[in-house]
């Protein structure tokens, strides 16, 4: 763009700024907001996007669990001598902070998600597990396994004939309220 208003300005005669002092003027006249919703809207929803800020003291201990992965900065050699950096799937309660089930895995799923919530949910320290889990909204923690349904259905939104019973997942069964975070916002699992 800068080219082209350059050529111009030279056939017509006109005075035209340099590359650098172009940038300047526009850093002046516009947001860094605005640059970032066109130039990498992932740095918009990562600085610049407004979101409410929950209140983990809102929160009774044991009431709210979040659930995530991380990789972990190590690498292992398992048995086979194939070298990895392990995954840990972790839940960890709203409140209080504590890592109440946790799995640690060469690659993250929904079947190690459900074992790091198996795990919290046995422990007896935990009295029983949370009303309301907060996820992201990766294919592992929206998977049919854990709703019953699959992303796919649940986007639709359409009443299928399907039966009830046959169609609930692991939180339907345990009456625990799944809320899913704004794809691509991180500061919804920061915590963890």
């Amino acid at each position: 763009c800068w080219e082209r208003a350059d050529e111009y300005a030279r056939e017509e005669g006109l005075n035209w700024c340099s590359y650098s002092q172009c940038l300047r003027q526009l850093d002046q006249h516009i947001s860094p907001q605005q640059q970032a919703i066109h130039r990498d809207p992932r740095e918009y929803r990562q600085k610049f996007e407004p979101y409410i800020e929950r209140d983990p003291e809102s929160y009774e201990a044991g009431l709210c669990w979040i659930g995530d992965h991380a990789q972990l900065d190590l690498w292992v050699m398992l048995p086979n001598g194939k070298v990895i950096r392990p995954w840990i799937t972790a839940w960890m309660d709203w409140r209080t902070s504590k890592i109440v089930g946790y799995v640690i895995s060469e690659a993250p799923n929904s079947s190690t998600i459900l074992a790091a919530l198996r795990r919290g949910l046995m422990d007896a320290g935990n009295f029983g597990g949370p009303d309301e889990v907060c996820i992201d909204n990766g294919k592992d923690y929206d998977s049919w396994v854990f709703h019953g349904q699959t992303k796919r259905e649940r986007k639709r939104r359409l009443s299928l004939a399907v039966d009830g019973s046959e169609a609930e997942g692991i939180f339907a069964m345990l009456s625990i309220e799944a809320h899913f975070s704004i794809p691509h916002h991180p500061n919804w699992n920061s915590k963890i």
